[in-house]
């Protein structure tokens, strides 16, 4: 499980790893994918991922809760 204490990468990878054993494709994208990818160069403070925009989001919310997610609004899902 993700906490307060987790990284950047620690966060994209759990978030990547159980979209992926859930059959839910992602793609880690804009700043996060950037700071992951380059830490000296690129400070991001948050984790953007493209989802297939036909994938329910109760599914999306259902798999990321069991690592510390919930679902605020219609669209987003919050740790």
């Amino acid at each position: 499980m993700i906490n307060a204490g987790s990284t950047l990468a620690d966060v994209c990878f759990a978030v990547s790893t159980t979209l992926s054993r859930h059959g839910i494709t992602s793609i880690l994208t804009g700043g996060s994918a950037a700071a992951v990818y380059a830490p000296q160069i690129y400070m991001s403070n948050d984790a953007d991922f493209v989802l297939d925009p036909d994938e329910p989001l109760q599914k999306v919310a259902a798999a990321l809760a069991a690592i510390g997610f919930a679902r605020h609004g219609r669209s987003r899902i919050f740790m």
